[in-house]
């Protein structure tokens, strides 16, 4: 689905119900003007363990006409995932973003709708 990131242009993410975590690509840091430290390991595709950096600062999520703030992102390479899925990936929305939006999707249409929760925004 797309989504921007504190207002960027159109970016592609895979929504993963499983994952505990949100991620953006290392390749767009530049891009979106973010910077990462530390270092940890999360599990990447296949099972195995990639080397990834926490995202400095809280991001604002846009979605249609949705907007949502305060979230924590981590940042690796995706490259691998890309190519699996034969299809670019900017990104991965996981527990954060499913605790905030209720995600309908309709596999005849192809069509993933996700509205938030409450009317409040965070």
């Amino acid at each position: 689905m797309q989504i921007s990131i504190n207002g960027s242009r159109p970016l592609w993410f895979v929504l993963d119900s499983g994952s505990t975590r949100m991620i953006i690509d290392s390749r767009l840091l530049r891009e979106l003007r973010l910077s990462a430290g530390g270092s940890l390991a999360v599990q990447g595709p296949g099972g195995g363990r990639s080397p990834a950096r926490r995202v400095r600062g809280l991001l604002r999520i846009g979605l249609d006409d949705a907007i949502s703030s305060g979230y924590t992102f981590d940042t690796f390479d995706l490259s691998a995932a890309a190519a699996i899925l034969g299809h670019p990936i900017d990104g991965i929305l996981g527990a954060q973003f499913f605790d905030r939006f209720v995600v309908t999707i309709d596999c005849r249409s192809s069509a993933v709708i996700a509205r938030p929760r409450a009317l409040q925004q965070r």
